[in-house]
């Protein structure tokens, strides 16, 4: 039984008809198979990583070109990466990846309405209480203090996502390295708030939108700015 979100529900993180999304789930592939459909460009690269690199990398490129085909009917793109690691996506058109070892997805969106956005998938459970202090801000960790185990458990789960996917909209942008207390986050009913970062004045932060949503012990993040002129890049 496939337990992953759908496509739509992914859609849904992001600001309404802007978006296209994909999700596939590990049983749903044969990697074999399905690395024969990759690009010549993109199946050399696989070849040059080992497992599983190898077939996160598979699963991305082939969540993204679904995407790109079901956003512009873009075909056989070859999805590269910088020498930062940002994913090339074909000119006027933003993107994000994500995978855990079940579940990979990838949105995309033209950047004329969307001027960066980040995409994130995690484990629900997959956070030690030993990491709490490495992922949250001070403020974030005072929130927590207040909530039962169990919750402020769940919570460091979504912190952690929701920065994750605040980081993939933000480095493209910025070109600068973020540790996860550089970034202080407020949760609200399926919300994410930047409420600072360093580096960005309170203005700046505020241009920053998220959801999340939690499914089958996955937590989904978005994070994504719009077009604006008032960022200040």
């Amino acid at each position: 039984m496939n337990d992953a979100i759908n496509t739509r529900g992914v859609e849904r993180l992001f600001p309404r008809g802007q978006v296209r999304g994909e999700i596939i789930t590990s049983i749903d592939l044969d990697l074999d198979l399905e690395s024969q459909k990759l690009t010549p460009y993109e199946r050399k690269r696989a070849n040059t990583l080992p497992n599983p690199q190898k077939w996160d990398y598979v699963r991305g490129r082939i969540c993204s070109s679904k995407a790109l085909y079901n956003l512009a009917r873009i075909k056989d793109y070859s999805l590269l990466s910088d020498l930062d690691g940002v994913p090339i996506w074909p000119k006027g058109i933003v993107g994000s990846l994500s995978h855990t070892e079940s579940v990979c997805g990838a949105v995309v969106a033209y950047s004329n309405s969307v001027l960066s956005m980040g995409f994130d998938i995690e484990e629900l459970e997959r956070i030690s209480e030993e990491m709490f202090e490495e992922i949250c801000t001070e403020n974030e960790l005072l929130k927590l203090k207040e909530q039962q185990f169990f919750q402020s458990k769940r919570n460091v789960s979504i912190l952690f996502s929701a920065k994750e996917a605040f980081y993939k909209c933000y480095y493209p942008l910025y070109r600068n390295w973020l540790d996860f207390k550089d970034v202080d986050i407020e949760l609200g009913s399926y919300k994410i708030m930047i409420k600072s970062c360093k580096g960005l004045r309170a203005h700046q932060c505020s241009l920053f939108e998220g959801r999340y949503t939690i499914v089958e012990q996955r937590v989904y993040a978005s994070v994504y700015i719009s077009q604006t002129d008032e960022l200040d890049l």
